[in-house]
């Protein structure tokens, strides 16, 4: 937690050898004999969690100015990297472009195969009604 004097805990003072459900010892929080009310443990905790945020928005700030900074150098490593990834997302783009143009190459020539393959089986359903006519007919001659 951020702040500086006395009242600073580390990770490693949180539980001391209490149990779990203790915060620290020495700071008046729970099961201790300090005579801290709710209201003064509330607000040094409401206290440390602040200054964390504002800590850690300081630092964010701080790392946003920095590439806002590099960002605007097009000679930059981000500048760079933007220019690498838009290379890249334009031979995907080409590349989804293709491969949607030849699907639709692939669908129109599949649906002529099945047309043509239609025909045949049609063609070749009255051929085998022929012959089948046929030998009926050549039976009869023959049996006659």
């Amino acid at each position: 937690m951020a702040g500086a004097g006395p009242d600073q805990d580390t990770p490693e003072d949180l539980h001391n050898g209490r149990q779990i459900s203790d915060l620290n010892q020495d700071r008046g929080e729970l099961d201790d004999d300090t005579p801290d009310s709710l209201g003064t443990r509330l607000a040094r905790l409401r206290r440390a969690v602040g200054d964390g945020l504002r800590g850690l928005s300081r630092g964010i700030e701080r790392v946003r100015g920095t590439l806002d900074k590099q960002d605007a150098e097009p000679d930059g490593w981000i500048g760079r990297l933007r220019v690498g990834a838009h290379s890249i997302a334009n031979g995907v783009r080409r590349c989804a472009t293709r491969l949607a143009e030849r699907g639709l190459e692939l669908r129109e020539a599949a649906h002529a195969t099945r047309d043509q393959l239609e025909i045949s089986e049609s063609r070749r359903r009255e051929v085998e009604t022929e012959l089948e006519g046929r030998e009926v007919e050549m039976d009869r001659r023959m049996t006659h």
